[in-house]
C-alpha cells in the first residue's frame, strides 16, 4: 500500500506528471480547457491541473496529487458494472486486505463509535448521499467515475461495531489496488478534519 505518513513522493510525482493525457479528460469526467488547463473534482473539490508548468490550483499533498494523475492515467471508456465488489475482491487487494482493514475500516468504525452524528454530518459535507442500510450508510462521489459506500453497523454489548467498504466493480479498471486504499484514506481524513473543526 503507498504509505500516508511522511516520504519523499517526488519521483513518482515526477512519473505520474509523465502518464498525465490531457485526451483522456472525458473518460474520467473532467474538462479539458482551451488553454490545455483541466478540471477535475476530487472529493468535492474542484482541482485545476496544468500539465505545462505541473501545477494544481488549489495546491495539494504530494500524496493526493499522484493519486489524481493515477486516475488520468487508467481512463478507461466503460462506465460503471453495476455489480459491488469488497477491497479483498480488488485484483491484488489480498495483499493489502490487513493494513486496510486496520487503516481505513477501522478508523471509520471509530469515528462513528465516539460521535455518530458528527461523523455523519461529515461524509454529507464532502458529498455523501446517505442510503437506507444497516446503522449508517453513505455513498460518496471521490472521482467523477469513482463512487465509495460507506456501511456501519453500530454494535452494542454482545457485538462490536463493524463496517465496509465497498465499490462497483469497474474501479478495478480505473485505479490499481493500493491508490483505492489510498482514495479510501484520504476520503476518511477529509471526514475527521471535518469533524475536528465542528469541535472547535
Amino acid at each position: 500500500m503507498m504509505p500516508s505518513g511522511k516520504r519523499d513522493y517526488a519521483a513518482a510525482l515526477d512519473e505520474a506528471w509523465k502518464a498525465l493525457t490531457a485526451d483522456r479528460a472525458a473518460n474520467v469526467g473532467a474538462a479539458l480547457q482551451p488553454d490545455g488547463k483541466i478540471l477535475l473534482d476530487f472529493l468535492g473539490t474542484r482541482h485545476e491541473i496544468d500539465p505545462s508548468s505541473k501545477q494544481f490550483n488549489p495546491d495539494a499533498p504530494a500524496l493526493r496529487k499522484i493519486l489524481i494523475l493515477h486516475y488520468f492515467s487508467r481512463a478507461p471508456e466503460a462506465g460503471q458494472q453495476n455489480v459491488e465488489i469488497g477491497f479483498a475482491q480488488v485484483p491484488g487487494g489480498a495483499s493489502y486486505l490487513a493494513p486496510f482493514r486496520g487503516r481505513v475500516i477501522g478508523s471509520l468504525v471509530r469515528m462513528f463509535d465516539a460521535d455518530e452524528t458528527a461523523a455523519a454530518d461529515a461524509f454529507r459535507k464532502i458529498g455523501g448521499i446517505e442510503k437506507k442500510f444497516a446503522t449508517r450508510c453513505f455513498v460518496v462521489r471521490v472521482f467523477p467515475r469513482i463512487d465509495i459506500k460507506v456501511i456501519y453497523w453500530k454494535g452494542d454489548e454482545e457485538m462490536p461495531s463493524e463496517g465496509q467498504i465497498v465499490f462497483d466493480k469497474s474501479i478495478a479498471e480505473r485505479l490499481p489496488a493500493e491508490d483505492i486504499a489510498v482514495c479510501c484514506e484520504e476520503m476518511l481524513a477529509e471526514v475527521k478534519a471535518i469533524m475536528r473543526e465542528t469541535k472547535s
